[in-house]
């Protein structure tokens, strides 16, 4: 078997050990540690509550014109959530006078509701395309040990994903304190944190390898559809893929120092819990992935790509 044939087989076994034992893996993010827990007006440094807290995703979050004085404008394709605001204001006679109760003496007030547009603080970025920087205290790490030690490999592989993305029209934006990672199909656009913020370069390496392969679906003509089923699908093909081009890099030297080294195992299987037979999906996945791994590996700079790194990687197994 090749190296992604033993990768496949390894996480099938896995899975289903854990399953008649009732073993669950918890998938542990990777990075954005010290991110909003709960909604966060950006400007007032305080939480939303209510209804908002419903109507948005844990984040800081500003209104245009806000992020204007902070000498910022809305990214291009943003998407804009609603707050919902509650106030009263003072009733009024004809002729405009606050109408007082007779028995308290105080001003008779009706409440109303007003909504405002506000965006993630990630989507408000300056002249030059940064974010506006997060006021909470995320955690950043210090891989200089880490890339010096895999200096090569994270060369091949930084000059792999530019020519993939070159000839794939694929646009990368690194958002710094970022809090999430994906690929948005109708833009050719991934996001992702910078590397700082993972809690290791094989993490930021395993992420972004991720995210390249739902890209592939568009090339390889892999239907995207929006059911949970086919979603989740297309997640297991996307996480095989980062897993095939991860194990294949380690030929060059690319060290799993992960803290949480069953990541790929409880992403999987947070996956797979929606499809009925994990065996099917997993061995349908795993094509899918080989397919597009191969695809995106073919772009490993000219004095890589004629190596078998499977092969490589194999004889090192043995």
């Amino acid at each position: 078997m090749n190296v992604n044939e033993i990768i496949t087989k390894t996480i099938l076994e896995r899975l289903q050990s854990a399953e008649k034992s009732g073993e669950t893996f918890y998938w542990a993010k990777p990075f954005g540690q010290g991110a909003a827990t709960v909604p966060l007006s950006y400007d007032q440094s305080r939480a939303y509550t209510g209804i908002n807290r419903c109507l948005l995703e844990p984040n800081e979050f500003i209104t245009a014109r806000k992020g204007a004085e902070y000498g910022c404008h809305i990214r291009k394709g943003a998407k804009a959530n609603i707050v919902i605001f509650f106030s009263r204001i003072p009733k009024t006679d004809e002729n405009g006078e606050p109408i007082i109760d007779k028995d308290t003496g105080e001003v008779i007030t009706r409440g109303f509701l007003r909504y405002y547009h506000v965006f993630s603080r990630e989507d408000m970025i300056d002249q030059d395309g940064n974010s506006l920087p997060s006021k909470l205290d995320f955690k950043r790490y210090n891989h200089e040990e880490q890339i010096e030690r895999m200096k090569q490999v994270i060369e091949i592989f930084n000059q792999m994903v530019e020519q993939y993305c070159q000839d794939n029209n694929i646009k990368i934006e690194v958002v710094k304190d970022g809090t999430q990672a994906y690929y948005s199909p109708s833009k050719d656009v991934i996001r992702i944190p910078e590397i700082s913020s993972f809690d290791s370069v094989y993490e930021y390496v395993s992420t972004l390898s991720h995210e390249l392969g739902h890209s592939t679906a568009k090339e390889l003509d892999r239907k995207l559809g929006q059911s949970r089923e086919k979603y989740s699908y297309e997640e297991l093909v996307a996480e095989l893929t980062s897993a095939y081009i991860v194990q294949n890099l380690s030929a060059y030297g690319l060290v799993d120092d992960r803290r949480h080294k069953e990541n790929t195992l409880a992403y999987l299987q947070g996956w797979s819990s929606f499809l009925e037979d994990k065996s099917n999906a997993l061995v349908s996945a795993a094509a899918k992935a080989q397919e597009a791994s191969d695809y995106i590996l073919s772009y490993l700079p000219e004095r890589e790509r004629n190596k078998d790194i499977s092969k490589n990687r194999d004889e090192e197994e043995r």
